[in-house]
């Protein structure tokens, strides 16, 4: 059902995206591109405080919180992906956003980066669900973040200007971008042939707190 709703997903996503961009008031995006970042960071924010309140938990678990024993609702394999319930992990998230995100979207416009990164936040998500399945691993904690979406933000932005400046915090990457996103993919691969930690925080929820310079 989740690889299922996914394609679904992918397909309409794919599809849509570009026709609502064009013909509807969405079209302000393709003109103010970072706007667009701007709301996907809000939303991050909205939905970080509707943690902060004990009622909204239940709603909250089955549609923003990644199940991967019993998936109690499909629309959280994106849902989780906007879904953050402490600071510091929003924090991170939504820096790597704001520091690849509003370059790129300059780069490939702004429908183009809302399909890419929808698409990747489910896809992610499939993963993570899929993983442990597939090599017979305990199942993992539930999961949430956007770092999936962002992990394909940041190597797509890595193709495009492969030589552009990368800061981890104030400490710059030798080689720039594109030398930054095969570390961080060596890494996580190396993190999940080795089991360290859980596989949605290593590999598909990976959290880049970079700043990037054209």
């Amino acid at each position: 059902q989740a690889a299922l709703f996914s394609l679904i997903f992918i397909g309409l996503t794919t599809i849509s995206i570009p026709y609502l961009f064009q013909s509807t008031q969405l079209k302000y995006f393709q003109k103010h591109p970072n706007q667009l970042i701007y709301g996907i960071i809000g939303l991050n924010l909205a939905v970080f405080l509707l943690w902060q309140i004990p009622r909204n938990y239940k709603l909250l678990s089955r549609y923003a919180l990644l199940e991967k024993d019993v998936l109690y609702s499909k629309w959280s394999i994106i849902g989780s992906a906007f879904s953050h319930q402490e600071l510091w992990h929003l924090g991170m998230n939504m820096l790597a956003l704001y520091s690849f995100g509003t370059s790129l979207s300059m780069m490939i416009g702004s429908s183009n980066f809302l399909t890419l990164y929808l698409n990747s936040a489910v896809l992610s998500s499939l993963v993570s669900i899929a993983y442990p399945i597939l090599f017979k691993l305990p199942i993992t904690a539930p999961s949430l973040g956007a770092s999936g979406a962002l992990f394909a933000v940041f190597g797509t932005f890595a193709c495009l200007v492969p030589n552009a400046k990368i800061l981890l915090f104030v400490f710059p990457i030798p080689g720039g971008a594109m030398v930054a996103f095969l570390g961080a993919t060596v890494w996580n691969v190396a993190g999940c042939v080795m089991r360290w930690g859980s596989f949605a925080v290593s590999y598909t929820h990976l959290t880049l707190p970079t700043i990037c310079s054209v």
